[in-house]
C-alpha cells in the first residue's frame, strides 16, 4: 500500500465530494486526495429511472442504513455508493 501524504483529504466522491476535490485541486499549492469506498456509475440501471429499486436491493451501489429506534420502529435509510 502506498504511503502518500496530503494536504487535503476528500472523503466520498458523490456529486458534493467530486466538486469540492475538483475545486481544491485547481489550487497547486495543495495536494489533494479523493477517496471513495463505492465503484463507477456504469451499471445501466443506475442511469435509468426505472432501475432505481434494482439499484437499491445492490450492496454494491447502496450503503443500508437504519436509524435509531424510534417508538419501536426504525426505518431504512439509503445512501448511494458511487462516484457522483
Amino acid at each position: 500500500m502506498s504511503q502518500e501524504a496530503f494536504d487535503i483529504v476528500v472523503v466520498g466522491a458523490g456529486a458534493a465530494g467530486c466538486v469540492v476535490a475538483s475545486y481544491l485541486a485547481e489550487r497547486t499549492d495543495i495536494s489533494v486526495a479523493l477517496i471513495e469506498a463505492g465503484d463507477t456509475d456504469r451499471d445501466p440501471f443506475i442511469h435509468i429511472p426505472a432501475g432505481f429499486a434494482k439499484i437499491l436491493a445492490q450492496d454494491r451501489h447502496v450503503w443500508k442504513y437504519e436509524t435509531v429506534p424510534q417508538h419501536g420502529t426504525k426505518r431504512a435509510y439509503r445512501s448511494g455508493k458511487v462516484l457522483g
